[in-house]
């Protein structure tokens, strides 16, 4: 009985120091494909902040010619952001097919009105859109544009970075003015309007258009369209001549608007533009993935040149998430 009982107690002992090494093993491997994946990401970083902004972001400026092995990179700001998009837009054909059932753009609405901006979408609208919506087309790491953003959300947002509500509320008042006179805003005049809070606003809000054209889905993209007035087959046909033309070459923010059939000045242009605010960054090696999230710090700046860019054009890249998967 007591060879018994040693024997079976060397071979527990035998197969717990086997389940050891494996743990071991199994841990060097994970610690060396983290290691790989961190420094796949960096280098990822390092070439998308190294790229010319004026070249634009699209076929003719393809990104997968510097991305390392296991890299792969998504257009974030072609997103929608729940923070900020007008909630009207999810109350039109097209949009309001993402709710769950039982969720309406009311809703969203009223909770947005209570919550103020938020950083984890899950938590905050998971009853809202189900889980494959939310990661094909909704994120809440983008700028927010001043033209097209959704008013009220832009004067919490102000008052959130500042501390300052009537500051915000001026803020509001003013862009309130410019989009009922049908005028954008440029650079200079955020700067002036943001006064003294400008480094508190200064790359999260932005004059550029947040969708890439290049880019975003096509789905996002015949929303637009929907939501603007156009008839399905009209906004179909507009989608598909962006589309052809964009398979080809780089489509620019002069043709947006005869490629769309959009008349000058139509709001829509204030959404749609060539250039990709924010990027996402993930990075895969063995069984570990890394997903970064950075934002474009890009502002065209007109006859004094681009701002937030060097001599060359490369845009500041900026940092703003991680997260292992």
């Amino acid at each position: 009985m007591l060879s018994l009982f040693l024997a079976s107690l060397f071979g527990a002992l035998a197969l717990m120091a086997a389940a050891a090494s494996r743990g071991a093993v199994s841990f060097a491997d994970r610690f060396e494909d983290r290691a790989k994946a961190l420094d796949n990401a960096g280098r990822a970083l390092e070439y998308l902040a190294s790229r010319d902004a004026r070249e634009r972001d699209g076929v003719s400026n393809p990104l997968s010619e510097g991305l390392p092995p296991g890299v792969s990179v998504r257009d974030a700001s072609s997103l929608v952001n729940p923070n900020w998009f007008p909630p009207d837009a999810f109350d039109t054909p097209g949009f309001s097919t993402w709710f769950l059932p039982g969720s309406d753009a009311e809703g969203f609405e009223t909770l947005r009105a209570e919550t103020g901006p938020v950083l984890k979408l899950g938590e905050a609208y998971g009853s809202f859109w189900p889980r494959d919506i939310a990661e094909r087309f909704l994120t809440v790491w983008c700028p927010w544009p001043v033209n097209c953003a959704d008013l009220a959300a832009l004067e919490r947002g102000f008052a959130l970075r500042t501390g300052d509500d009537e500051a915000a509320a001026r803020f509001a008042q003013a862009l309130r003015e410019r989009r009922l006179a049908g005028l954008k805003l440029g650079f200079a005049e955020l700067q002036a309007l943001a006064g003294p809070y400008w480094e508190d606003l200064s790359g999260v809000f932005t004059t550029e258009a947040p969708i890439n054209v290049n880019y975003a889905d096509p789905e996002v993209l015949l929303n637009l369209l929907l939501w603007k007035g156009f008839s399905r087959p009209r906004a179909q046909t507009a989608l598909e001549s962006l589309l052809k033309i964009r398979s080809s070459r780089t489509v620019v923010e002069s043709e947006i608007p005869s490629v769309l059939g959009l008349g000058e000045g139509d709001p829509l242009l204030s959404f749609v533009g060539d250039t990709t605010l924010a990027w996402e960054v993930t990075a895969r090696s063995g069984g570990e993935t890394l997903l970064v999230r950075c934002l474009r710090l890009y502002q065209r700046g007109g006859a004094g040149g681009d701002l937030f860019a060097d001599a060359e054009g490369n845009p500041r890249l900026v940092e703003i998430h991680r997260e292992w998967l």
